[in-house]
């Protein structure tokens, strides 16, 4: 990710934080932004590494079984 993707990001929260007269655009604001994207991200990648070992046990047991 680039210095251009940031800004890009910047401009569009700012754009977004001018549609609602409740929401001012600050430097907290894209942190925070930033940082529950990486914690979806984040989230995910911890599910579908469960998903993927429960899948490896199950295919372990079928070629048990056999």
């Amino acid at each position: 990710m680039g210095n251009n993707s940031l800004q890009t990001t910047e401009k569009n929260l700012r754009s977004i934080a001018k549609r609602y007269e409740n929401v001012k655009y600050s430097i907290g604001l894209a942190v925070l932004f930033l940082n529950e994207g990486n914690k979806c991200i984040f989230l995910r990648i911890i599910r579908y590494k469960k998903l993927k070992s429960k899948k490896d046990i199950l295919t372990d047991v079928k070629k048990k079984k056999k």
